[in-house]
């Protein structure tokens, strides 16, 4: 929780970041479905295949059931008491980055007598784990 209140104490120090989405995920793999292993991203794996994935320092319940994610989202609610942001725990990275997808999605703006579809601006954070599954998908690397 206190690398949680330090980043939330540097980005109101900084004063120049408003976050209309806060995420919050587990970063286990998600169980693919379907015949071309379209992954459900609402079904984290808690116990995957093969040993190398297998994390032996966390609960299993406790990943299933977004014990700390939800623990998160109460903290950072604490700490932004007044804030307007969307605060969500999901169940996996690939939800995270499906729902930033998706914030947008339509959505236009007109710049400079330009119509231009709408972006969004995303931070990532979190471990190397985390952080790497996350550029995995943005890049489009099957496997690590």
């Amino acid at each position: 929780m206190q690398l949680l209140e330090n980043l939330y104490k540097w980005i109101t120090l900084q004063g120049k970041v408003k976050f209309e989405h806060i995420l919050f995920c587990p970063t286990v793999p998600i169980t693919p479905s379907g015949s071309k292993g379209t992954p459900d991203l609402m079904v984290p794996v808690t116990q995957p295949r093969g040993s190398e994935f297998l994390n032996r320092t966390t609960d299993p319940d406790s990943i299933a059931t977004l014990e700390t994610q939800k623990a998160f989202v109460a903290k950072w609610k604490e700490l932004d008491a007044f804030s307007s942001a969307q605060i969500n725990a999901l169940p996996s990275v690939e939800a995270a980055i499906e729902y930033a997808r998706n914030l947008n999605s339509g959505s236009e703006e007109v710049k400079d007598g330009q119509t231009a579809k709408k972006r969004t601006h995303v931070f990532i954070t979190g471990s190397i784990h985390l952080v790497g599954r996350a550029l995995a998908i943005l890049e489009g690397v099957d496997a690590l």
